[in-house]
């Protein structure tokens, strides 16, 4: 009976391990896809931050020629 018991105990233990490593797995996975949409998102950023830079300088540019004109 007893080891019947810590048989079962043990079976339940490991269905238990079992859950907690696909978890973990799928856990990681998401963690690894979220750094990766991180890493997107700061690239994106940085042209967005180009973009608007050189759209400030041309407008700059062009302010200093409608004086000019």
């Amino acid at each position: 009976r007893i080891s019947q018991r810590l048989e079962k105990q043990a079976d339940e233990l490991a269905r238990t391990i079992d859950e907690l490593e696909k978890r973990t797995k799928q856990l990681e996975q998401e963690y690894e896809n979220l750094i990766k949409e991180k890493q997107e998102i700061v690239q994106d950023m940085a042209k967005v931050e180009d973009k608007v830079t050189r759209s400030k300088n041309l407008l700059d540019n062009l302010s200093s020629e409608k004086t000019r004109w």
